[in-house]
């Protein structure tokens, strides 16, 4: 598998959040939900609004609750972790790097000039990489790049619990 096979194929079995510039580059998919965070008042057919995080936070909470009944009720085995994917922008992921639990990173080993968007800066001490895949160029890839999967450690012993 790619990574941009595993890419979508967690973004069409999950509830997804984006910026409304990030929203613009991608095609409405059929069988997902797709939460734009935006003060607009009109987004296309097909995507939900969401004016701060505790709407979307809500709106991506009753979608995974709604396929999981729909699940049940179809007498379908409910297997997946139902996931909330935040795909962009820049300001987006700055914001919910605060909040976020996983993180699927890919690092590319290029520098690209006019890039106006990076993700943002995190404290890594407070992330663990449970799986890395490593491209190298080749026919496929133009660029070398590493794929990772961080979950946030469980630092509650600095808390006092």
């Amino acid at each position: 598998n790619s990574i941009f096979n595993i890419f979508s194929h967690k973004m069409m079995r999950n509830v997804n959040m984006f910026s409304l510039v990030t929203w613009c580059l991608i095609i409405c998919k059929k069988n997902r939900t797709n939460i734009v965070l935006t003060s607009q008042a009109h987004v296309l057919p097909g995507f939900e609004i969401a004016q701060n995080w505790e709407q979307a936070l809500a709106l991506a909470e009753k979608a995974i609750e709604a396929k999981r009944n729909s699940q049940l009720a179809s007498g379908e085995t409910v297997t997946e972790t139902n996931e909330i994917m935040i795909i962009g922008g820049g300001e987006i992921y700055k914001q919910a790097l605060g909040f976020s639990n996983r993180m699927y990173l890919t690092r590319v080993s290029a520098s690209f000039a006019g890039a106006d968007t990076f993700f943002p800066a995190w404290n890594e001490a407070f992330w663990h990489v449970d799986f890395e895949e490593q491209h190298p160029v080749d026919e496929k890839h133009k660029y070398a790049f590493d794929f990772q999967v961080l979950n946030r450690k469980n630092l509650s012993w600095l808390r006092g619990g």
